[in-house]
C-alpha cells in the first residue's frame, strides 16, 4: 500500500548551490577514506553510468556525534556507453592510485555485471554492494523510511542543508537541475518515499543519476577505510595528478562516441592540495 499524498520537493535549487565549492567539511587530521560511488545504467535506471569520487568520514546521521561528511572530489566516469568491459577497465585504472579505496555498487542488474568485472581488473581493491531500494537494517530506519534509497537521499539531503557536505563545481548545472527536481511523499506509514525509478521514467523524468551517486555516500551500513595511516594531508590524498593529467589529454573514451571522462580539474586539485599544504605548515 502506497501514499496517494502529493509529491513534494526534496530540495530547493539555493539550498545545493551553498555547497557548491564550499569550504572543506571533513577534519584531515581525523580518520578519512576514499569512497568511488557507481551506478550502472539500464532499464528505467536511465542511460547513465557514473562513477563519483568523493572522500567521506563518520557513519552516522545528524545526530550522530560521528557524522557522516563528504568531500566530492570529481566525476571520473558519466556515460551512456555499456561496453561494461571498456567502463571497468576505466574505473580499475583511475582506482590505482588511491589508498584503500572503497568501491560501492549498487546491486541491482548490471551493476552486478560491472562489480564482477572491476573485481577482476581490480583485484586489491575493495568492491562492495549497495542494497538500493531494500528495506533497512536499523529498525530506526526501517520506520522512518520506506527503503534504503530513502534513507540515503534525505541523509544526504539534511547534509545539504546542515551544510556537511562539499560538491564540486564540475556538472553544476546537472547537480542543481536534477537535485531540485527530487520528489518525495510519505506511505501509509508516515515512512519518507520518493519517487520510484519507474514512476520518474513513466512521467518522462530523467534518472538523477549524479544524485543517486552522491547519496549512495550515505546508505546505511556502508563503511570505508582509513586513506593510510594519517601523515600528512598532502600525502593523504595519495592522487596521480600527472597520470590523472596525461588520461584527460589522451581523451579516453568509450566507444561510438561516447565520451569517458576521468578526472580533468587537475588544476583545481593541485589548488586543494597546496591549500591542505598550507594549514598544515601553519598548524606546525
Amino acid at each position: 500500500m502506497t501514499s496517494t499524498a502529493p509529491y513534494q520537493a526534496l530540495l530547493q535549487r539555493e539550498t545545493i548551490e551553498h555547497v557548491i565549492d564550499g569550504p572543506p567539511v571533513i577534519n584531515h587530521s581525523e580518520a578519512w577514506g576514499h569512497l568511488i560511488t557507481v551506478v550502472v545504467a539500464g532499464g528505467p535506471r536511465g542511460a547513465h553510468t557514473i562513477a563519483t569520487h568523493m572522500i567521506v568520514s563518520g557513519s552516522g546521521d545528524r545526530l550522530s556525534k560521528d557524522r557522516r561528511r563528504v568531500e566530492m572530489i570529481g566525476i571520473p566516469l558519466y556515460t551512456t556507453s555499456s561496453a561494461w568491459i571498456t567502463l571497468a577497465s576505466a574505473v580499475a585504472r583511475y582506482i590505482e592510485g588511491l589508498p584503500n579505496v572503497t568501491v560501492a555498487i549498487e546491486n541491482k542488474g548490471n551493476g552486478t555485471e560491472f562489480r564482477h568485472r572491476l573485481s577482476k581488473l581490480a583485484p586489491a581493491a575493495r568492491c562492495v554492494s549497495v542494497q538500493w531500494g531494500d528495506v533497512n537494517v536499523c529498525p530506526a530506519y526501517a520506520a522512518r523510511f520506506s527503503n534504503t534509497r530513502a534513507q540515503a537521499y534525505v541523509h544526504a539531503v539534511e547534509a545539504i542543508k546542515d551544510r556537511a557536505i562539499r560538491l564540486t563545481s564540475e556538472m553544476a548545472d546537472t547537480i542543481l537541475c536534477q537535485g531540485s527536481d527530487l520528489a518525495y511523499t510519505f506511505d501509509h506509514r508516515g515512512a519518507y518515499r520518493l519517487e520510484s525509478e519507474i514512476e520518474q521514467h513513466l512521467a518522462g523524468v530523467d534518472q538523477p543519476a549524479v544524485w543517486d551517486s552522491i547519496a549512495m555516500a550515505y546508505v546505511e551500513g556502508l563503511d570505508y577505510l582509513p586513506a593510510i595511516e594519517q601523515t600528512t594531508a598532502v600525502d593523504a590524498w595519495g592522487l596521480d595528478l600527472e597520470r590523472i593529467g596525461k588520461d584527460a589529454q589522451r581523451g579516453i573514451g568509450a566507444s561510438s562516441g561516447d565520451t569517458l571522462r576521468l578526472l580533468t580539474e587537475v588544476l583545481e586539485l593541485r589548488k586543494l592540495k597546496a591549500e591542505f599544504a598550507a594549514v598544515e605548515s601553519r598548524s606546525l
